[in-house]
C-alpha cells in the first residue's frame, strides 16, 4: 500500500431501539463523533502542516458510520465518500466472502495516491478483519475507537490505538 497513513474508526454509539434498522447515532454517539474529530484536529491540523486536501474520508453506507464522520465535513471541509464494500458482514455472505470483500476494499486503497491519508469508518467485524490483514494482529475496537496505522516494510504497524476519547 502506498498511502501515508490509514485511520480505521469504529462507528460511534448508535440508537438501539430497533437494532434491525439503519439507526443513526445516539446522543452518546454524537458526543463520541465530536471527540473523534477534535482528536483529529489536535493530532494533525494543529501539529502538522497537513491540509484537509491530504485526507480522504470513506464510510460504510450505514447511517451510524456516515454520521460518525459528519463533523469532518463541517469542521474541515472534507467530504465523506460512501463505499458499500466497507459495510458490515451481510446476511447472505459467508465468512470467506466477507474476508474477500474486505481484501478487495484494501486493494482499492492500494491504488490511491501515495500523498493521501485515509480515514475509514466501518464496523466491529470489518475493522478487525482489515486490521488483521494489514498488521497480522488481532485487534478489537470499541465503538468510537481510533486505530491509526502507518506503512512498515511488508505490513502496516499500529501507530495509535485509542479505545476511548
Amino acid at each position: 500500500m502506498l498511502l501515508q497513513r490509514l485511520v480505521l474508526i469504529r462507528h460511534a454509539h448508535r440508537e438501539t431501539l430497533d437494532r434491525s434498522a439503519d439507526n443513526g447515532l445516539s446522543p452518546k454517539g454524537k458526543d463520541q463523533a465530536k471527540r473523534l474529530s477534535e482528536f483529529f484536529r489536535k493530532r494533525f491540523m494543529e501539529q502538522r502542516s497537513w491540509s484537509p486536501s491530504d485526507w480522504v474520508l470513506l464510510s460504510s453506507p450505514k447511517r451510524r458510520c456516515i454520521e460518525t464522520l459528519k463533523p469532518w465535513e463541517s469542521q474541515f471541509n472534507i467530504g465523506v465518500q460512501i463505499k458499500p464494500e466497507l459495510d458490515e458482514k451481510l446476511e447472505e455472505e459467508d465468512a470467506e466472502a466477507f474476508v474477500e470483500r474486505v481484501r478487495d476494499a484494501l486493494n482499492f486503497l492500494a491504488a490511491m495516491s501515495a500523498s493521501k491519508n485515509v480515514i475509514i469508518c466501518s464496523h466491529g467485524d470489518w475493522i478487525p478483519t482489515a486490521a488483521n490483514i494489514l498488521t497480522g494482529s488481532d485487534l478489537e475496537l470499541k465503538k468510537g475507537a481510533w486505530l491509526e496505522l502507518e506503512p512498515a516494510l511488508n505490513k502496516w504497524k499500529v501507530r495509535w490505538l485509542v479505545q476511548k476519547l
